[in-house]
């Protein structure tokens, strides 16, 4: 008000006195855009954050948590958070969640969460990511303003199939030996060849069936081919321990009632596996094997 005062009976009777109008003017209109300014300012301001901006979880996890919270405290209203999904992992495909793409922290509280169930296929699909971004905050109405700190949020997925998929139809070529009394013979020579031939090699398929879809291999023929003329096949379970495998090394497979048989193998880069099998007396006195390579048909 005084200054008001001032500005009525000050006299531009010069130039000085013009410029000392001018001024106060100014400062007239400071104090009434910093009056109108604060009044429209009035709503709270606070920060909304991810309580974890980095996380690491295995495909095969299951489920986890996202949580947003309230560092400052807790608020007397509900606060609204929107958000939004980013990254290279794919909604459907690698994660589900639910549709909202909102959530509320309740008066009184200072956390909220919601949950990501994750995909665990089949595929060798490498590192995949999540981020989340919290994109408005409103609480009464009200657009509350947010920082840069803690309000994006980034998931990484680590694939648990370290190999790649195996089932299949193979085409094998092998070749065979017997053992007794700590002799080794390969089968196919010395005038014991199971084909025609100098130097035969023994060819042909094998199917490897994932029954349930989960990786649970099974092998049609252990020996991959070894017995193709006895038409013995030894069909059993393959067990795929990130590219080794092993089918049954528990003994658990038995040729001709009494020998058990072996099975181990490493999976190549380029979709071709190595395979050694062997089968023995119980005694450990005589029996054979051989080893295999498989090319994916």
């Amino acid at each position: 008000m005084n200054l008001l005062l001032l500005l009525i009976f000050v006299k531009p009777s010069d130039s000085t006195a013009m410029r000392t109008r001018a001024f106060l003017k100014d400062i007239v209109l400071l104090i009434f855009l910093t009056g109108f300014l604060g009044s429209c300012l009035r709503a709270p301001q606070f920060a909304v954050v991810f309580s974890e901006t980095e996380k690491s979880v295995s495909e095969n996890a299951g489920s986890f948590d996202v949580e947003f919270s309230l560092p400052g405290g807790d608020r007397h209203q509900d606060v609204e958070v929107a958000y939004t999904f980013g990254g290279t992992a794919k909604e459907g495909r690698d994660y589900t969640t639910g549709d909202a793409r909102f959530i509320i922290i309740p008066h009184g509280s200072t956390s909220v969460s919601f949950s990501i169930d994750l995909i665990d296929n089949i595929e060798q699909d490498g590192l995949k990511t999540i981020e989340i971004a919290i994109i408005l905050v409103i609480q009464n109405g009200n657009t509350i303003y947010q920082g840069a700190v803690g309000q994006t949020m980034v998931i990484t997925i680590t694939d648990d199939d370290c190999s790649i998929y195996i089932a299949g139809t193979w085409e094998y070529t092998a070749d065979y030996h017997m053992f007794a009394g700590g002799d080794t013979v390969a089968v196919g020579q010395d005038g014991k060849r199971l084909e025609e031939g100098e130097n035969p090699v023994f060819k042909g398929e094998i199917t490897i069936e994932d029954p349930e879809g989960t990786r649970n291999y099974f092998i049609s023929d252990m020996m991959a081919g070894m017995f193709r003329g006895l038409e013995i096949e030894t069909p059993c379970p393959l067990l795929d321990a990130c590219g080794v495998l092993s089918g049954p090394n528990d003994g658990s497979i038995v040729l001709m009632g009494e020998l058990p048989a072996y099975l181990t193998g490493t999976i190549e880069e380029d979709s071709t596996i190595l395979l050694d099998f062997e089968y023995m007396d119980v005694e450990q006195t005589g029996g054979g094997g051989g080893h295999a390579h498989l090319v994916r048909k």
